[in-house]
């Protein structure tokens, strides 16, 4: 498991994992792959969802036991949330482990 999904699921509270506190997002707050237009066909969707899905791969989301992959989907279908994502500035790691850096 990757360090910063390591340093994450130890600190889990059992609540949601969120982009912020407005925002589900991708459903892991380090799913930071923000979608740049909305997607406009089936096609698109696809293309999204397996970048989110690399991504999620790449940095070791999906070996924590509190991500459900199935969020992918659910925001795919939620204009609103895809809406306000393509708005959102990535945040960085530290932005990231603030929440529980000052917990410890």
């Amino acid at each position: 498991m990757k360090e910063l999904v390591r340093k994450c699921c130890c600190d889990w509270r059992e609540g949601k994992c969120r982009l912020s506190s407005a925002l589900e997002g991708w459903g892991c707050k380090l799913l930071t792959c923000m979608p740049d237009k909305m997607p406009k066909s089936d096609r698109d969707k696809a293309r999204l969802f397996a970048s989110v899905y690399q991504y999620a791969e790449k940095v070791g989301v999906l070996e924590c036991p509190y991500y459900d992959e199935h969020t992918i989907d659910r925001t795919l279908d939620d204009p609103k949330q895809l809406s306000a994502m393509i708005h959102l500035e990535c945040p960085t790691q530290t932005e990231l482990l603030s929440d529980f850096i000052t917990r410890v």
